[in-house]
């Protein structure tokens, strides 16, 4: 079941079947950049926040890319794939580790290791800006519980939503679901987030020496 999943990932990298891309999200993005910078310009806000508001656009535009793109278009490739009965719950991992290695295993070559990235690698590391800037930005999520609760709750939501359109809107495997893209979400998030605190300490420790300086 987990080779048809990862064959339609495949096919999807090597563009065999019509799908949407997720250079779709770049004039969205773009779009907001310009009004977050307008109203952060006008109500004169530091260049600082300023920057990190921006930086916070980027990254959710990033983990909504790799999230739910390349995204299937054709409707008649859709429906040639729903012949096939591919999309069933035990497509579903909820062992954690399981299925590490299979998405290279049953793709193959470099696009097997394009799908292994996206697949840990990519979870990993688009939730460490996450995890960095929303404390930076909002001191509510200075608390490691709320920021876990964050990163939990918004790497849960996006498994959730890939679940409903594969099998109730699509009713095909165009995204595999695992507990692990979870796990590595939520380590990549934690990482940012202890990486903040870190900053955030010696950010403390040089403004007190050069209080002492002074």
């Amino acid at each position: 079941m987990l080779d048809l999943i990862f064959g339609i990932q495949g096919a999807l990298q090597r563009n065999d079947l019509s799908c949407v891309t997720g250079s779709v999200l770049a004039p969205i993005t773009i779009v907001i950049l310009v009004l977050v910078a307008y109203r952060c310009i006008r109500e004169r806000r530091g260049w600082l926040r300023t920057c990190i508001l921006l930086c916070l656009v980027l990254s959710i535009s990033a983990i909504i890319e790799l999230s739910f793109f390349p995204f299937p278009s054709s409707l008649r490739e859709i429906i040639s794939a729903r012949r096939l009965d591919a999309f069933q719950l035990n497509s579903i991992n909820i062992i954690p580790f399981r299925d590490l290695w299979r998405p290279a295993i049953a793709v193959g070559g470099v696009n097997g290791r394009a799908i292994l990235w996206r697949s840990w690698g990519g979870h990993l590391l688009m939730f460490v800006p996450l995890g960095f800037l929303m404390p930076a930005l909002y001191s509510n999520f200075r608390s490691f519980r709320r920021t876990f609760i964050l990163i939990l709750g918004l790497a849960f939501s996006i498994e959730l939503i890939s679940f409903v359109v594969g099998f109730f809107i699509l009713r095909i495997p165009y995204k595999a679901i695992s507990i692990d893209y979870i796990t590595f979400s939520l380590l990549g998030g934690m990482i940012g987030y202890l990486a903040f605190r870190l900053a955030n300490r010696l950010k403390r420790k040089s403004d007190l020496y050069c209080k002492k300086r002074e």
